[in-house]
């Protein structure tokens, strides 16, 4: 299993064995994601050519697996599995890039800004 850190791109690309006039409209390519507290399907993309990509995120750290699937029947889209292991950054790495903290979303409140992680976060604008 590949190691990762928490908030890190991960991008996986399945390359279809059929022959599909429009990819684009024909194909639907996704992977169901299990992690810590977390199960969801996320659905991924045409890449162009007979490429097809799902690029997803660890929220947290620990063990997450995945297998694909897809509208059609193709043997290079549907029932590939795999997994990763996410692990935390540092306090030092978060120190040099605060984003590896997360998205950005509102306070419990709705009067400020924080990271997923919870860590305040003040904009300046001028």
């Amino acid at each position: 299993m590949n190691n990762v850190r928490v908030w890190e791109e991960v991008e996986l690309v399945f390359e279809t064995e059929g022959d599909w006039g429009n990819p684009y409209v024909e194909v639907e390519v996704w992977v169901d994601l299990e992690g810590p507290g977390f199960a969801k399907r996320l659905y991924g993309f045409w890449d162009g050519g007979e490429i097809f990509k799902v690029r997803l995120t660890a929220m947290v750290p620990g063990e997450w697996k995945w297998v694909s699937g897809a509208n059609v029947e193709d043997g290079g889209l549907v029932g590939k599995r795999g997994g990763f292991i996410a692990e935390a950054w540092e306090e030092e790495e978060l120190e040099e890039n605060p984003n590896r903290r997360g998205t950005v979303r509102a306070t419990a409140d709705g009067r400020g800004l924080e990271y997923a992680d919870g860590t305040p976060l003040f904009l300046l604008g001028d």
